[in-house]
């Protein structure tokens, strides 16, 4: 048997080349060689970088045996924290040669979202329109005049409507309140 040889045409394990060649007469005796295929020489792109923070993927993916070039793209995520590898392009499990280049795309946290207009809606509406898009909200009430339309409703917001802001934002909503029930500060 002679050294395995990288060969893209034949799978690990098979004769790749011998010597002499095929339908060649020998004398009994007479040494044939075969160099098997150690396979492709290509190397599957790893799933171990996924979930792990951009420099330990950069490092584990340029090192050997991969030595892969790698670009970093931000992508937005709601289910993988800011920061972490989601995926890689080619895929995990793709077979590429060394020195391939390879694009991780990383995190960068949810994608930010449109801020409603929640003026005029009742508290409980804004509360609810806030929510569904991963936003919180603190209510400071204000009095206003007994039978007054705002009653109840939001005055003012303190995050501009149509701006982008990134979940998890507190908004301060301004909502109106019957003067005629508040309870005056005791002193």
């Amino acid at each position: 048997k002679g050294a395995d040889v990288l060969d893209k045409t034949y799978a690990i394990g098979q004769v790749a080349v011998q010597a002499p060649a095929g339908k060649t007469l020998l004398a009994k005796g007479q040494t044939v060689t075969v160099n098997v295929s150690g396979g492709s020489g290509q190397l599957a792109v790893p799933n171990v970088v996924v979930g792990q923070t951009t420099a330990a993927a950069q490092t584990f993916l340029t090192a050997e045996p991969y030595k892969f070039v790698v670009t970093v793209t931000q992508e937005a995520s709601a289910t993988i924290a800011k920061g972490l590898v989601i995926r890689t392009d080619p895929a995990q499990g793709t077979l590429v040669d060394a020195a391939t280049s390879i694009t991780l795309f990383v995190s960068s946290g949810p994608a930010p979202v449109v801020m409603p207009n929640v003026k005029g809606q009742t508290e409980a509406a804004a509360r609810d329109a806030l929510t569904k898009l991963g936003l919180t909200a603190t209510v400071e009430y204000v009095d206003v005049a007994a039978g007054n339309a705002s009653i109840g409703k939001v005055i003012a917001q303190d995050t501009t409507a149509a701006s982008m802001v990134n979940p998890g934002t507190a908004v301060v909503l301004t909502v109106g309140r019957d003067s005629s029930t508040t309870v005056p500060p005791a002193g």
